[in-house]
């Protein structure tokens, strides 16, 4: 065989004797294997005139030249690579020109021996020399072969000594991943801690719900006590108007009566005894005790009355804290002021979970019912606590979380939100350190000067000068967790006992509230920072895909709902998008979240089909439900920026909004099925659509559309007229921030979250597919098509690579596929290669084990790889990242 079929090869025109043998050892190969240099031009990436000059001996070919030689003529056997490859290394070397020895020219001429020329006698000698020549050629051969030998020694040895120091690497990288696994195994103990303190919260939440009913319960029994005490009280002001009528009575019947009968009783019984009998006597005397007896008893009930309401007693202190405090005590029977007990009806536990509004409700309910300045306190190390403890000594840290006054000045030195400790020396440390209530009826100038000077506050002398205080420790389960200081300043009556008891009252009532609202704060806290732990921080979405999000929690109760979203890119120039809502609030709501939003992200990205994804989170959610009640809705799209193929599939969700290019939108009528974890083994339907490119794709939860008193369907039409106006001239984020803008925050009733997508097509100056015949396909047609789109493409730097896994994806398909096939080349951040085929089988990777070819080569050699199922077969893809 030679370079062409029916010809052999040319004469070896090189100068150097082992280049010539070198290029004679390939021309041997090529001919024992039946390589022509026409098929060596169509497998290597050499001309052919380049082929032909490489094997002439006229230079040494680079060892890339060489490399393909081999890989051409050695085809896919490895091994038989390899033989070549030892046998043609050594000649390679050997064939250096700086070593290589040059042909001896001898002329030659008429064909005659040269030694024919020689003397006779002289032709032994000439011989002899001539082989001593030859010989002394051969020893410098072998001394060079020696050389070369010993340099190829030292390079092993050198590279074992490399491979040590890589040995010693690899070893320290191991202990290093071993130390790795102790730390992993650490981060593992510590979130089944974390888990632990989780169920601990949702156990100090139910605690806190079953309070709240019991305080909500014994409310309820104070006001029908209160109730009860008004019908005394009026039973009471009935019999006192009795009372006075039969006193009035008696007193005018008395003056009516003979002289006698108003004088002493003797005298009296002395007229008597003059006017009757014996008998009539005893009887007049008994009329007469009697007579006594009820006005001493009417003295004595009008007497109860009177002190009734100059000094009430505690029963009815509970239920009525007090008078206006400017006219209070002024003695008249039956006036009856203001009560601060009414004012606390809006602050009923339940009412209002706020701790800012809490204790701003608590002040003025006091001011200026009660007092002209009172300011609640609460300690800084509550606020961020689980559990109330009680304070450690000199670190009582206060927070004032609101203030109410008469006069401004109090304000302006005593702010709210100010962080202090009180000094020692001052009331209110006394009142901290003691937890009892503490009561200044008159604060003198000395006094006063003292807490100013221990305050270090100037102005607090000349406001406490002859004012009157009373501060009231705000205890829960014998542990303070605050005060409320009240003052009365020297213009209006001083605290006395009275005051003193109703203000212990009050502050029962606002120690349960002031505790409530800073517990539920602080679950809103926990369960804000674990819901924004759980959503997603970035959304990845194809180039020809734009997508924006927004997420506002609920604004009542602790705020914090099971809403969530998410934009996953997939290979292929897809796109999942996912939005969903738990029902419910809470620490509770923000775990079944997090489980479903991982367990979607999962089903993603092993690229289920919407309706497959969502039956998998519904037994999910019904294994969940086994051991507490979880539901939740969700809606599960897939886009596709090749052909503008949109998916759907809804569990219980709101359908999504559409709105095309021109301006038109609608509700698309995606198959409606029950919420997941209501309804086990449920019949889900895909929806499919082909949308116009840069249509716009809006996903909601249902906080957007539904406020307080507002039906749904006006949400639903305000939110389409809202798209239809502005999305032809304002950007996908603009967009998203405007219909937040559009929400009434006093009307939001649940969390809100939105995802936004303009849905664009992948340019088709960076797509390409072919459809290959079963009957026509072979390698050099694919790997021709695939090099002549890379370098168009200008991605030469990894065509080879390209070619080979092209190849092998269409060798697997010919294997287990019959039919046409497809073959597609996308040009996106990455480089994708997808074979679309009639197969249901998955890749088998064991299949080539140890070959060097099939699927361990993609593995090997891809960056990613996968196959996804489709309503026709299967896509088998790989991704290849592009050059830097």
């Amino acid at each position: 065989m030679g370079g062409k079929a029916g010809r052999k090869w040319g004469s070896l025109r090189g100068e150097y004797a082992e280049i010539c043998e070198l290029a004679k050892v390939l021309r041997d190969i090529a001919d024992g294997r039946g390589v022509t240099v026409r098929a060596l031009a169509e497998v290597m990436p050499y001309a052919r005139a380049t082929i032909a000059q490489n094997l002439n001996g006229s230079r040494r070919p680079s060892w890339d030249f060489v490399s393909a030689f081999l890989n051409a003529c050695a085809g896919r056997d490895d091994h038989s690579r390899l033989v070549l490859e030892g046998r043609v290394r050594p000649l390679w070397e050997a064939a250096d020109p700086a070593h290589a020895q040059p042909l001896a020219e001898v002329t030659v001429s008429s064909g005659r021996d040269p030694l024919a020329v020689v003397p006779a006698e002289l032709r032994g000698w000439v011989a002899a020399l001539r082989d001593a020549a030859e010989t002394q050629s051969a020893v410098d051969r072998v001394d060079l072969s020696i050389a070369r030998h010993e340099d190829l020694t030292r390079g092993l040895t050198e590279m074992l000594g490399r491979l040590t120091q890589a040995t010693e690497l690899l070893t320290d990288e191991r202990n290093a991943l071993r130390q790795d696994l102790v730390t992993s195994a650490g981060l593992v103990d510590e979130l089944a801690r974390t888990r632990i303190q989780l169920a601990d919260t949702q156990r100090r939440l139910a605690a806190t719900e079953r309070l709240q009913a019991e305080t909500a319960r014994r409310l309820d029994e104070a006001l029908r006590q209160r109730d009860e005490g008004d019908r005394l009280m009026r039973e009471a002001l009935f019999r006192a108007d009795h009372a006075w009528r039969r006193l009035s009575d008696l007193e005018q019947r008395a003056e009516s009566r003979p002289q006698t009968l108003r004088g002493d009783r003797g005298a009296m019984d002395g007229s008597v005894a003059a006017l009757m009998g014996q008998e009539d006597q005893e009887l007049a005397s008994e009329v007469l005790r009697r007579v006594d007896g009820m006005l001493d008893q009417e003295g004595a009930a009008l007497g109860e009355v009177r002190e009734f309401f100059q000094h009430p007693t505690s029963a009815t202190t509970e239920l009525s804290f007090g008078q206006r405090v400017d006219n209070a005590r002024t003695g008249e029977a039956g006036q009856v002021h203001g009560s601060i007990a009414d004012r606390l009806d809006d602050l009923r536990v339940g009412g209002s979970l706020d701790l800012d509004q809490s204790a701003r409700g608590l002040v003025e309910a006091l001011v200026p019912h009660f007092c002209t300045t009172a300011s609640v306190l609460v300690l800084e190390s509550l606020l961020t606590a689980d559990v109330a403890t009680t304070p450690i000594e000199d670190s009582a840290v206060m927070r004032r979380m609101a203030i109410a006054c008469e006069d401004g000045a109090w304000r302006a030195v005593f702010p709210v939100g100010e962080v202090l400790i009180y000094p020692k020396g001052t009331p209110q440390r006394e009142c901290v350190d003691t937890a009892r209530i503490l009561h200044l009826p008159t604060i003198e100038a000395t006094k006063a000067t003292a807490i100013a000077r221990a305050w270090r506050r100037s102005q607090v002398a000349e406001l406490l000068t002859e004012a009157s205080m009373v501060l009231l420790p705000l205890v829960v389960n014998s542990t303070l967790i605050g005060l409320i200081a009240c003052v009365r300043t020297r213009r209006v009556r001083r605290f006395d006992g009275y005051d003193v008891e109703a203000g212990r009252q009050f502050a029962d009532r606002a120690a349960i509230i002031i505790d409530n609202a800073r517990m539920i704060a602080r679950e809103r806290t926990t369960a804000l920072a674990l819901q924004r732990s759980l959503l997603p921080t970035r959304l990845s979405a194809p180039d020809a895909v734009e997508v924006r999000h927004r997420y506002l929690p609920s604004s009542k109760l602790i705020g914090v709902g099971g809403d969530w979203y998410d934009s996953i890119a997939l290979p292929g120039a897809r796109v999942v998008f996912i939005i969903g809502d738990v029902a419910g609030h809470g620490v509770r709501a923000a775990i079944t979240m997090g489980r479903l939003r991982a367990s979607l992200q999962t089903l993603a990205h092993l690229e289920y089909p919407p309706a497959e994804a969502l039956r998998e989170v519904n037994e999910l959610m019904i294994d969940l439900g086994e051991r507490e009640p979880h539901f939740a809705t969700c809606l599960y799209a897939i886009y596709d920026a090749v052909n503008s193929a949109l998916q759907i599939a809804s569990c219980g969700h709101l359908p999504p909004l559409l709105i095309t290019p021109d301006g038109n939108s609608g509700y698309l009528e995606v198959p409606l099925a029950a919420p997941l974890g209501v309804v086990d083994e449920m019949e889900i339907k895909n929806y499919e659509i082909q949308v116009d490119e840069n249509s716009i794709f809006v996903l909601y939860t249902n906080g957007l559309v539904n406020e307080s008193g507002r039906d749904i369907s006006d949400g639903l039409t305000w939110l389409r007229d809202h798209f239809e106006a502005k999305a032809q001239v304002q950007g996908i984020g603009d967009l998203a921030t405007d219909i937040l803008g559009g929400i009434n925050p006093s009307l939001r009733r649940d969390d809100i979250a939105a995802l936004i997508a303009r849905l664009g097509r992948l340019a088709e100056n960076r797509r390409v597919s072919w459809i290959l015949a079963e009957s026509s396909v072979d390698v050099p047609s694919v790997q021709r098509l695939v090099r002549n789109q890379l370098r168009e493409w200008d991605l030469d730097e990894i065509s080879a690579t390209t070619e080979q896994l092209a190849v092998e994806l269409v060798t697997n398909s010919l294997r287990f596929a019959s039919g046409p096939l497809k073959l597609q080349l996308l040009y996106e951040r990455v480089l994708t290669c997808e074979v679309h085929d009639s197969s249901p089988a998955l890749p088998q990777l064991a299949g080539d084990k140890g070959s060097g070819h099939g699927w361990p080569l993609v593995v090997r050699l891809a960056h990613r790889w996968g196959t996804r199922p489709t309503t026709a077969g299967r896509v088998v893809w790989f991704e290849l990242p592009l050059p830097k």
